[in-house]
């Protein structure tokens, strides 16, 4: 019998990877009870740490991809800008930074990412996703185009192409 992971087990981990925060994003939108437990976590965490970001680059980094996973994407932010200047910071960053409804410091953020070692390819469907959500089709279309062939067994891709067909009623 495997045992079932909480939000609590993964927001405990010294370092927090792409996968974990993925499925500790979906846990924490799931179940109300584990939702109110981590808010709890990442509240007292925000308390120890203090108004003023701290030295531990580490510890400003995790509570800014934990509040990334609560959709806190302000604060989150400013918490990950004070972490360590590493792909993963960037990535968030870039993340919150679409969300917040700034594409041009996302892409730049996204290459950032891409720079410090993110895999290139992810890359750019986050920036086609960034362009396509900002109504700059045209250059999320040409972005995508350069990805056909080493995209097109990738289903991110498609989603990609998909969202961008719709929006022009090819459907």
């Amino acid at each position: 019998m495997t045992e079932e992971i909480t939000a609590i087990d993964l927001f405990e981990q010294d370092s927090i990877d792409q996968e974990a925060l993925a499925q500790l994003k979906r846990i924490v939108f799931a179940d109300a009870r584990q939702r109110g437990q981590f808010r709890e976590r990442v509240t007292a965490l925000e308390e120890k740490l203090g108004r003023a970001k701290t030295e531990d680059k580490a510890a400003n980094q995790k509570l800014g991809l934990c509040l990334w996973v609560l959709n806190r994407y302000e604060d989150g932010l400013q918490w990950l800008a004070a972490g360590g200047d590493d792909k993963e910071r960037r990535y968030y960053q870039a993340l919150c930074e679409r969300e917040l409804g700034l594409p041009d410091k996302a892409i730049a953020n996204f290459e950032r990412a891409e720079a410090r070692g993110w895999d290139a390819f992810q890359i750019a469907m986050q920036i086609v996703e960034t362009l396509r959500r900002s109504d700059q089709s045209a250059d999320a279309r040409k972005m995508l185009k350069r990805y056909a062939r080493t995209g097109e067994q990738q289903a991110e891709y498609h989603y990609q192409l998909g969202c961008l067909q719709e929006a022009d009623g090819q459907y």
